[in-house]
């Protein structure tokens, strides 16, 4: 195809975004709030798994161990816990630490004398794991150390972040195709209202011998248009937004100042970590939707 001929196809495309520029307007509209939900999905999907990672990091498997148990056995159990798939990091907690902990907790100086010498608090493993979906394989060999006199092991808390996970992932899905869905329906009416505006023009084209790349060529410039215009619309609107948003559950946090909740509202994802992940889906997305309504738009009127 000639340099002329491109230039003459784009500028057609722009043309007709001006000409059906009050379809155009509400087409550019609702694909940006389409993209800017999309965009907030992308943030929170990601803001929650994280969230959830440090709630899993925060909650601890406890493994009580045998007050006669061997040095050599716990050794040996050790080394066990820490090659099992998805465990971070276990921690030997001998019974003088164990019952160090306990004091911080216990205010009595009284009872402290009484049970000083012989405190009843077992040594003990403390476990973390990196992912609760593979917590069945790590109890199941709590259970068969010899050494274990008694264990806690969140297996209903395990379920329950495991099923959390993956309802996120499931609506973060169902959101996306639902609003690429609808755009595509919008930017459909637009191109259509384009396409039925021109369409003597189109087959007075096809009948002088117009092949139909050269008369889809412009329809499919004006979606894309609009996809992009949509897309830098939406990417500067999420700029904006997402910080603020960010900034208020940091300093309004209403859920208290301990230092699990501060912790839990510092693993909110920063807009900086998917700036370029967001640029890649708002373009290709805003590109993708506005080439396949210009397609589907230009069916049947080229069936001339």
């Amino acid at each position: 195809m000639k340099t002329g001929s491109i230039g003459y196809l784009c500028k057609e495309g722009v043309k007709n975004i001006w000409i059906n520029r009050l379809m155009s307007i509400a087409s550019v509209g609702i694909l940006t709030a389409c993209l800017l939900i999309l965009g907030f999905a992308v943030l929170i999907t990601a803001s929650l798994t994280s969230m959830m990672k440090y709630v899993e990091s925060q909650v601890e498997i406890i493994v009580y161990i045998k007050d006669d148990a061997k040095k050599s056995d716990i050794d040996e159990a050790y080394l066990m816990l820490n090659d099992i798939s998805g465990v971070t990091q276990v921690e030997y907690i001998t019974k003088d630490q164990a019952f160090e902990e306990f004091k911080g907790t216990l205010e009595d100086e009284w009872v402290l004398d009484k049970i000083k010498d012989t405190h009843p608090i077992p040594a003990s493993f403390k476990i973390t794991v990196e992912d609760y979906a593979e917590i069945s394989q790590l109890e199941q060999a709590i259970i068969n150390l010899d050494i274990q006199e008694n264990y806690r092991v969140p297996t209903d808390f395990a379920e329950t972040i495991v099923k959390i996970r993956g309802a996120v992932n499931s609506f973060g899905l169902i959101a996306i195709i639902a609003l690429v869905f609808i755009s595509v329906i919008v930017i459909s009416n637009t191109i259509r209202a384009s396409v039925f505006a021109r369409r003597t023009e189109i087959g007075i084209m096809k009948q002088v011998g117009a092949t139909d790349n050269f008369i889809r060529i412009p329809f499919i410039i004006e979606g894309a248009a609009i996809g992009l215009i949509a897309a830098a619309f939406a990417y500067i609107l999420i700029l904006f937004t997402y910080p603020q948003l960010s900034n208020v559950l940091g300093v309004n946090n209403t859920l208290g100042d301990s230092l699990f909740f501060e912790g839990l509202i510092n693993t909110i994802i920063p807009l900086e970590d998917k700036k370029g992940e967001l640029i890649l889906y708002f373009t290709s997305g805003g590109l993708i939707t506005g080439i396949i309504a210009s397609v589907l738009s230009l069916r049947n009127y080229l069936k001339v």
